[in-house]
């Protein structure tokens, strides 16, 4: 499974807690089951990580949330490909007999 997960630092996050969290984040690693996607920081004013990763299920988010609480709020999104969405509600429209 692909899941987003969006992170807003907290408007109480000091500039010296901001550098902890860059030391945490150079020294951090994935746990093993999860393959990191993608990851994008939005530094102007927004302060947000975006961050895409594959696990198997739902129980790796815990362990991809909780390293970050001090300094963000995380909010996570299971995500498919617009194609297998697309594919997946024809299917859908299909068995209910809905002609496109």
């Amino acid at each position: 499974m692909v899941f987003v997960q969006l992170m807003t630092m907290k408007p109480t996050v000091s500039n010296q807690q901001r550098v902890e969290w860059l030391k945490k984040r150079a020294a951090w690693k994935a746990p093993p089951q999860v393959r990191i996607i993608a990851e994008y920081s939005i530094p102007a004013g927004a302060n947000k990580v975006v961050l895409i990763y594959e696990a198997p299920d739902g129980a790796a988010i815990p362990a991809m949330r909780a390293p970050w609480l001090d300094w963000f709020d995380a909010d996570v999104y299971p995500a498919m490909a617009v194609e297998e969405l697309t594919q997946m509600l024809g299917q859908i429209a299909k068995s209910l007999g809905v002609k496109a």
